[in-house]
């Protein structure tokens, strides 16, 4: 389907500038982008008024398929994802049946075609049942499509069978993601600090995280190998990032709009839609998190989105799982509470949504707003503020603690492939 957008605010990326222009699509790539484009028998989409970004790309996220669709399904995730923005999205590896061959991988990205209005990527587990024993089939399960690999929600803690995986993933190409935190040091859901303390959680020691972050940045400095660690929320392991950066720029990371905004404090309301693993940050982590967002030493802004039932939120802090849904909220709360208050420009912002993790996903076609590029694209209205409800989520789960939230800048339009994946309901 061919479309014209007329009169967008388009972000010009390289030169940090907004320019009025009218952009078209055709055969799912951008075709033209001009000052005044007429074309007839085309779907036209007028954006005075509204700015034009690239597509969203959330590198870390959660679709509950295969396994547990009541949480979240294919259709229901790129629903939601479309809803807040997003044409890419990375889902993780830790489903009830993990995404761990060839063929598991095969089989759910065939579903995707059919159910997925936007684009899935997997993100294969890095060994056989995320058991951490043995290495998966790397090779074959890149013939897939798969470039990044992790046993999100564990971390391999065998030091040597994770250089063998760094060693053979990079070999081919790919990316290892690692979630870095030693269980043997996570002893509840708080923060080494005393409003976990008062609230009566058990720590998760924030060198839990660090400890398994300077291992795994020795280890790819070693081997001069790429790695991506994700959901960082300590300043240590910013500090240990840093300085590895300067050896190895193949190494990379990310943190979520949880842990920029809150920060461990909220765990004493003993809201189970607060408990996130790694467990929301202390006082001081969270501004560490917010000069690093800004030095450019996080890379991406991910979501984490993940979705549980409210029977599996329902239980004590202790009990209740951890996690909390994010494809629909993640603009709006970080322009509202990041950038309109100076803690990060809006171009730098959009650079960790977009160009950032295209170059760490090898995306060459997406990212930017350019002719020839993929037309995956979203239209916002920067100026319309407005109250998160429940009753205007599109994932199948309700579990966030941000509703009632004002956040800022509305989602109108939503391009996939140049199709419009998602386009707001106008009241009558």
């Amino acid at each position: 389907m061919n479309l014209l957008i007329k009169n967008a605010s388009v972000i010009d990326l390289e030169n940090r500038e907004f320019i009025k222009r009218d952009v078209f699509v055709e055969g799912g790539r951008i075709s033209r982008i001009s000052e005044k484009i007429d074309i007839k028998n085309v779907k036209v989409i007028n954006a005075r008024g509204k700015h034009l970004f690239p597509g969203f790309i959330d590198i870390h996220s959660h679709i509950r398929e295969p396994g547990r669709q009541d949480k979240e399904d294919i259709i229901s995730a790129s629903h939601s994802a479309a809803k807040g923005g997003f044409t890419t999205i990375v889902t993780m590896p830790n489903t009830e049946i993990p995404l761990d061959t060839p063929e598991k991988i095969r089989a759910f990205m065939e579903k995707c075609k059919i159910d997925s209005s936007i684009n899935i990527l997997v993100c294969g587990a890095l060994t056989r049942a995320r058991e951490g024993r043995q290495l998966c089939e790397y090779g074959l399960i890149m013939k897939e499509g798969v470039r990044m690999f992790s046993d999100d929600g564990d971390w391999l803690k065998d030091t040597g069978l994770m250089l063998l995986a760094l060693n053979y993933i990079n070999s081919f190409g790919g990316t290892v993601m690692s979630h870095c935190e030693d269980k043997f040091l996570c002893w509840g859901p708080g923060r080494d600090d005393s409003a976990s303390f008062s609230a009566g959680l058990l720590p998760s020691f924030e060198i839990s995280e660090s400890i398994a972050v300077l291992r795994d940045v020795e280890l790819a400095n070693y081997l001069k190998a790429k790695i991506h660690l994700t959901h960082l929320s300590t300043s240590r392991s910013i500090e240990i990032v840093e300085e590895a950066k300067r050896r190895n720029r193949g190494i990379t990371c990310d943190t979520c709009p949880h842990y920029l905004l809150l920060d461990s404090e909220y765990l004493e309301r003993y809201d189970t839609n607060f408990k996130v693993n790694p467990p929301l940050p202390k006082r001081e982590d969270r501004l560490s998190l917010l000069r690093a967002l800004t030095k450019g030493v996080i890379d991406c802004i991910s979501t984490d989105h993940a979705p549980h039932t409210q029977e599996e939120k329902e239980h004590s802090f202790i009990d209740a799982l951890s996690g909390m849904i994010g494809f629909e909220t993640l603009f709006g709360l970080c322009y509202k509470y990041l950038v309109e208050k100076g803690e990060i420009d809006l171009f730098s912002f959009i650079e960790k949504i977009t160009v950032n993790p295209a170059q760490i996903l090898q995306l060459h076609q997406k990212g930017v707003i350019k002719e020839g590029f993929d037309a995956d694209l979203v239209l916002i209205d920067l100026g319309e503020e407005f109250l998160y409800s429940a009753d205007e989520i599109l994932s199948k789960s309700h579990n966030t603690p941000f509703l009632g939230w004002k956040l800022k800048g509305r989602v109108k339009a939503t391009v996939c492939r140049g199709r419009v994946v998602y386009e707001e309901r106008v009241s009558s």
